[in-house]
């Protein structure tokens, strides 16, 4: 199964992690491949999961969202929407053909 979350602030890949924790106690030997940005990335290997080599290559739509925003607001949510929408596609290409050998995909907000 592969598994790409979104690299936007943390919330995503928790929640990914804890639906990813069930499965495997619902499906035995079920083998996740995660395919994630930094930070998620990086949390997601804090919390001892194995992210394929192919997400360091991942650009971090969390750090286009941090350069768009003031004070803690987006500001120009449409530049920064097509921004991350671009990005988002070259970050599919990067791990495409990874995907492709997996019987499932779960994805959130890739």
């Amino acid at each position: 199964m592969a598994y790409c979350v979104s690299s936007i602030g943390l919330r995503h890949v928790k929640c990914s992690l804890l639906i990813s924790r069930f499965l495997r106690k619902q499906i035995a030997g079920l083998k996740i491949v995660w395919f994630a940005a930094n930070p998620a990335a990086q949390y997601l290997e804090a919390m001892g999961e194995a992210v394929e080599s192919e997400s360091k290559e991942l650009v971090s739509l969390s750090d286009i969202m941090e350069k768009h925003s003031v004070a803690g607001r987006v500001s120009g949510m449409w530049r920064a929407m097509v921004n991350t929408a671009s990005v988002a596609r070259e970050n599919y290409l990067k791990v495409r053909r990874k995907i492709e050998d997996c019987d499932t995909l779960v994805q959130d907000e890739f």
